[in-house]
Formats: structure tokens, C-alpha cells, sequence
């Protein structure tokens, strides 16, 4: 016996049709079920319904299908994107969500019933979290009869499966938008064995990019956000959504030589064995991500690193491995780093470039592993900015050296390198927003102290997260043989041999990295000039931009001209007052999204409060007890809004200060200076012309 289960569709028609699909692929399931949540939040509501209806399949309610069909309908207050999703769906489709049951129930060969609900069996708001405490999760199952052991949902949009008493909970996640990290639609297969009810969780790849077009052809409210949530695929705080932090799992042993990868959990064609001990840890996906999809400039999200500098790749997640002395994998030797025979120092002009990349590229790797070891070492914020910066300084030679290597083996380098780059990015990001908090808070009122500690609570749950990513990416950084640096090593020295490429000199080089950067400083230069004076992602266009050229630069100082070292220091102060502006459009953005979750919570729990059995006296001192609570909105506004102030303040005075300097840098013809640096010729270069 076997069982389909979907969840939050959430008006993605695509992602649906993909799940059917892959489920018609594996020959179908006895049943199928819906676990609510059927249209808000996608460019298509009637067409996900009017889908659901001809599968004639078991569907129960949802929180958005029932805020959907509330009658009366919701006043203008509650939201545009409400209206003009009932709009769409027409009186018939609205009554159909309205009266979709609250749960279904399935019988199982043994005679105990497998549950099927949106949310949790109490209610469907409150979110049945991976890492939440058992009393916690005990306390939303609530007194359900003896037969039911098995509970399917979805609204959390974060598939897991978990033991919790007698029950086996299994999220099966989201069809149209996930918020774990990975954009693939997602369902849930449950198979009846001997050992009860396995859970399957399935990822399936669909076109994103698609719904995000037709997001912008149907344009309802909100669709720069509902597009801006479609390609994050991920909550602000992962931490906060799944309920706490898991303990630190132990070290695995490494891989035997030559062992093949471990394939992705959710992409199996088996059911993956499920753990019924009651202690047993949630089982969190971890599938490999969809490749990326670029996320357009209007609605490109602030909080997350920009995918041309900092972005995170399908091999963020390293097996751990051990330490070897002595000989490596099938009793080799250590593959050892190149000697540094032509340092960055010592580079000349008319020198062939490809013969000095293994020196290059070692001498920038040597610098980075160092520091790979200071991080790995111990939580210092210091040593995670040095090897960020070690990194691009490394990406840009590598940049530098691409025509000069075999596509596959460079392509896979560089996904390394920015594997790493974008797990440190995560950890540097909340290490900064700490600090402006802390600067902050040296000055605050009392009154301000809960919101702000609220805050600081929030943000250093985040980063112990994103640094215990960070380890699991650095242990495939080993600096012993069989780790990514040897594989770098062995890569580096030996680039292919290309005739057309050989005699390329230092400058030739120069020249045709510094025009790419520079074509790309002018386009962002245009888009910035094009936009309204706030747009937070054109400035970081241009600190993006300021900085490949700003690498370039520092690579081939030695060949350039006598403008070079201050061309460079306007570049990196550019960058640093960009970066500066940068940190406080993200930090305002995690004060906007605090500032709606508190609200909500109080909103919700005033609610439960008001409505509670018991006396008018009771449920009133219960509202004035939940308003006096320390976490309360009440409690922490001040805190929060008066770091929104600030940070709104502190962003216009760097937004001008930007815009003062470019513009003087502009009239003195700082890019134009810049252009003549790829001018340069060298007796090199005329010999090839001659030949």
C-alpha cells in the first residue's frame, strides 16, 4: 500500500503538473491526498483548483484556503493579495475551500490510521518544527484516538520525519514553495511494510523560471516579494523555522578511496531507511540543489550573497573526513603544491602567462590555507573576513586563468571556491549585523533593551547555524592529501597546452581581464544612474563590480602603470562605503521581517486568549498577561523600531555619501583612467602580430 501526499501548492500549477508527473513516472500511489494550502501566493489560484478537482482526491483545509474563504470576507485591511486572489477564484471556488474538512484519515492494513492534516491536529497555524522540544510537539498533537500513529502534513514547507511518543511525524513539505533551501517541488510518499508506514521525502525538479514570468504577467499585489520568496526557497532565520539548533553531529568516518559519492537522499528510487527509535533526531532533507536561477535585478534578495560573488554550490556540504599522515589514498603520495618559482612580486610584462598560473594559482592557495586552518580552529570572526578575502583574491587569478584549463576540471574548482566563499559569507553576514547591533545598543534606552536582545537572540541562533555549515564545508578543505586543496594542486600545474594561447603575455591578460571587469563597472554604473535613488540592489551591483576590478588590479599590479595603486584604493574605498550602506539594507530587512513575525505571533496567541472557555474576567487578564510578556510586540517594539530608524538614517547618509563621491570620481574621469590601463603592448604581443 502505498500513499501520495501533496502540500501547499500555494497557486503553482507547474510545480503541481511536475509532481504528477514524477509520480505517474514511478507507477502511481493506491491513494493521493492534499494537505491544504491549494492557491495563495502564486500567479495561478483558479487553475491550481479547478486541478486539485479533477484528480477527485481527498484534500483538508488549509490556514491560507480558510483565510481565503472566510466569511465574511476579509475587510481591505487584510490584504491586497488576499482580494485579488479571491478575485480570481469566483464565489464557486471560494465555497469549495470553504468547505475542504479540516483532517482525513487513512486505515492501514494493521488497523491503525494514518492522520492527514495542514498544520498539526489542534489547529492549523502553528508549526510542528524538526527540532522542537517533545513536550512542545506532544502539547499540538493533542488527545487523538489510540489508532492514530502516524500524522502527515505540511505548512512549515521543511520536509522531515521524526518520532515523537507513538506518533511518526512526517512533513511532506511544499509543491509550489519550498523554504528549505531548495527550490525543487516537493512531496511525500508513504509506503506500508512490515515496519509500519516508510516516508519517502521526493524533490522534482520544474521551471522556476517560468512561474516567475507568469508572477509578472498576472502582477497581483505583492509579486516583486512572492517572486523575491520563490527563488530564496528559504526562511530568514532557518534556525527560528525549524525550532531550535540540533546537537552537533559526530564526525563520520572518511570515504573509502574511490568510493563513489553518496547520492542525494531525496532523489532515490528507494525509500530511505526510516529510524524508529524515539530518540531518533529529525530526518532534514538534505538533497542537492536545483542549479541556480538568476535572480532578476527589481527583485534580487538583499540578505542573500550576490550569485556573481559569493554564492554557495551544489558542494557546500563536504563529507567530513580525517587526517592522514604519511601516504594518501591507495597508498600515493601527498600531492604537493607547486614551487613558488614566479611569485605575484616577480611577474614582467612580456612573461607567457600560462607559464607562471601553477605559481600563481599555488601562491594564492597558500595564503588561503592558513587561514582555512584558523577558522576550522576556533570561532574567530577575523580569521572567517581574512580568508573571505584570501578567496576572491584567489577567484580572481582564477578568473584570469579559465582559457588556459579543461572546462570541467576549472568549472569544478571554481564551485569549490565558491562553496566556501558563500558559507563564509553566511557567517561574516551575521557577524556584522552583531556588531551594528551592538554599536547600537551601547546607546539605547531601557526601554529598547528587550526588542534589541530579542534581536541579538535571533541573529546568534542564525550564525551558530550557518558556522556549523561552515565546518561541514571546510572538512573537504583538508590541507592532507585526498582534499579539495590537493585536487587544486594537481589542477594548477597542469594547464593544457593551446597554441593560440601560449604566447599570450602578462598584459595581453591584463588587458582582456581588466576590459571584462570594466564592461561590467560601466553597465552597473548605467543601471545606477537609471534607477530611483534608493535601490538597494543597484548599489550592490556596483560594490560588486568595484570589487572583481579592484582584484583584477591587485593581480596585475606589477605590469600596470603608476595610477594603478591609488585607482585601487578608490576602488576599495568605494567598496567599503558600499559594503557599509550594504549592511544596513540587510539588517533592515531582518528588522521588517521580525517586526511582522512578533506582531503576528501576539496576534495570534491575544486571539487564542480572547476565545479560551472560561470567565470574561479570565480571558481578559490572560490578554493583559500576554501584552505584558517580555517578548511580547508591545515589549520589543521600541527596540525594534528604533533600530529601524536608525539603520533608515544611517543607509541615506551612506547613499549620498556614495553618490558624492562617484560623482566627483566621474567628472575626473576615473573610468576613463581605468579603460587606459588595458592599453598597454608589449614586444610580445607584436611578435605574435608578426607571426
Amino acid at each position: 500500500m502505498q500513499v501520495a501526499i501533496l502540500s501547499d501548492i500555494h497557486g503553482n500549477p507547474l510545480a503541481l503538473e511536475a509532481v504528477l508527473a514524477d509520480l505517474a513516472a514511478r507507477g502511481g500511489a493506491d491513494l493521493l491526498a492534499i494537505a491544504g494550502d491549494l492557491c495563495l501566493d502564486g500567479p495561478q489560484p483558479r487553475e491550481v483548483v479547478e486541478r486539485v478537482l479533477a484528480l477527485g482526491c481527498p484534500v483538508v483545509q488549509g490556514n491560507t484556503d480558510r483565510d481565503l474563504a472566510a466569511t465574511p470576507a476579509p475587510d481591505e485591511g487584510a490584504g491586497a493579495l488576499l482580494a485579488w486572489t479571491r478575485a480570481a477564484l469566483g464565489e464557486e471556488y471560494l465555497a469549495y475551500l470553504r468547505d475542504l474538512p479540516f483532517a482525513h484519515e487513512i486505515a492501514a492494513p494493521d488497523g491503525s490510521r494514518l492522520l492527514i492534516v495542514h498544520a498539526n491536529p489542534r489547529n492549523l497555524d502553528e508549526h510542528l518544527r524538526p527540532y522542537a522540544s517533545e513536550p512542545e510537539l506532544l502539547s499540538l498533537l493533542g488527545d487523538l484516538a489510540p489508532e492514530i500513529t502516524t500524522i502527515a502534513f505540511g505548512h512549515l514547507h521543511i520536509p522531515y520525519t521524526r518520532r515523537v511518543g507513538r506518533f511518526l511525524l512526517a512533513d511532506i513539505a511544499s509543491v509550489g514553495l519550498p523554504k528549505d533551501g531548495d527550490r525543487r517541488a516537493g512531496y511525500g510518499l508513504l509506503t506500508w511494510t512490515d515496519a509500519g508506514w516508510q516516508v519517502e521525502q521526493r524533490r522534482v525538479e520544474y521551471p522556476v523560471e517560468e512561474v516567475v514570468a507568469q508572477l509578472r504577467a498576472a502582477a497581483p499585489p505583492e509579486s516583486a516579494e512572492l517572486i523575491k520568496r520563490l527563488l530564496r526557497a528559504r526562511y530568514p532565520n532557518m534556525t527560528a523555522a525549524r525550532g531550535g539548533r540540533p546537537p552537533r553531529a559526530a564526525r563520520q568516518p572518511a570515504a573509502a578511496p574511490d568510493a563513489p559519492p553518496d547520492p542525494p537522499a531525496a532523489a532515490s528510487d528507494e525509500p530511505a531507511a526510516l529510524s524508529l527509535a524515539p530518540e531518533a533526531l529529525p530526518d532534514i532533507v538534505r538533497a542537492e540543489p536545483a542549479p541556480p536561477i538568476a535572480i532578476p535585478p527589481e527583485v534580487s534578495d538583499t540578505t542573500d550573497t550576490a550569485p556573481d560573488d559569493e554564492t554557495a554550490s551544489t558542494e557546500a556540504v563536504a563529507k567530513p573526513g580525517k587526517r592522514h599522515k604519511g601516504k594518501g589514498h591507495a597508498g600515493k603520495k601527498p600531492v604537493k603544491p607547486p614551487p613558488l618559482l614566479a611569485t605575484i612580486g616577480a611577474m614582467t610584462a612580456d612573461l607567457p602567462f600560462s607559464a607562471l598560473l601553477p605559481a600563481l594559482l599555488g601562491e594564492r592557495l597558500a595564503v588561503a590555507l592558513p587561514l582555512v586552518a584558523r577558522v576550522r580552529a576556533g570561532d574567530d570572526p577575523e580569521a572567517v573576513h581574512d580568508l573571505r578575502v584570501a578567496l576572491r583574491r584567489l577567484r580572481a587569478t582564477l578568473g584570469a586563468a579559465e582559457p588556459y584549463y579543461r572546462t570541467k576540471p576549472y568549472q569544478r574548482q571554481q564551485r569549490r571556491i565558491k562553496a566556501l566563499a558563500g558559507a563564509l559569507g553566511a557567517v561574516r553576514d551575521n557577524d556584522v549585523l552583531l556588531a551594528l547591533l551592538g554599536e547600537y545598543a551601547n546607546g539605547s534606552a531601557p526601554d529598547e533593551r528587550p526588542g534589541l536582545a530579542r534581536l541579538g537572540d535571533a541573529l546568534a541562533a542564525d550564525r551558530e547555524q550557518e558556522h556549523r555549515a561552515l565546518l561541514q564545508v571546510l572538512d573537504a578543505w583538508d590541507e592532507q592529501d585526498g582534499s579539495y586543496a590537493a585536487d587544486f594542486h594537481a589542477f594548477s600545474a597542469q594547464p593544457r597546452r593551446d597554441r593560440a594561447r601560449d604566447w599570450d603575455s602578462v598584459t595581453t591578460v591584463a588587458a582582456r581581464a581588466l576590459t571584462r571587469d570594466l564592461d561590467q563597472i560601466d553597465r552597473r554604473a548605467g543601471e545606477l544612474e537609471a534607477v530611483e535613488r534608493d535601490d538597494v540592489e543597484a548599489f550592490h551591483r556596483v560594490r560588486i563590480a568595484a570589487k572583481h576590478v579592484r582584484y583584477t588590479l591587485e593581480l596585475f599590479a606589477p605590469v600596470l602603470n603608476d595610477d594603478t595603486p591609488a585607482s585601487t584604493e578608490e576602488l576599495r574605498r568605494i567598496q567599503d562605503t558600499l559594503g557599509r550602506l550594504h549592511d544596513w539594507d540587510v539588517l533592515r530587512e531582518l528588522l521588517l521581517t521580525e517586526r511582522v513575525a512578533t506582531a503576528e505571533h501576539d496576534i495570534r496567541r491575544l486571539h487564542e486568549a480572547v476565545m479560551a472557555p472560561g470567565s470574561r474576567a479570565a480571558r481578559l487578564a490572560a490578554v493583559r498577561e500576554l501584552l505584558a510578556a517580555p517578548d511580547a510586540f508591545v515589549a520589543t517594539a521600541p527596540g525594534i523600531y528604533g533600530v529601524l530608524a536608525e539603520a533608515t538614517d544611517e543607509r541615506a547618509r551612506l547613499a549620498a555619501e556614495f553618490r558624492a563621491r562617484w560623482a566627483l570620481l566621474e567628472a575626473g574621469g576615473f573610468r576613463e583612467r581605468l579603460r587606459a590601463l588595458t592599453t598597454i603592448t608589449t614586444s610580445t604581443d607584436e611578435h605574435v602580430a608578426e607571426q
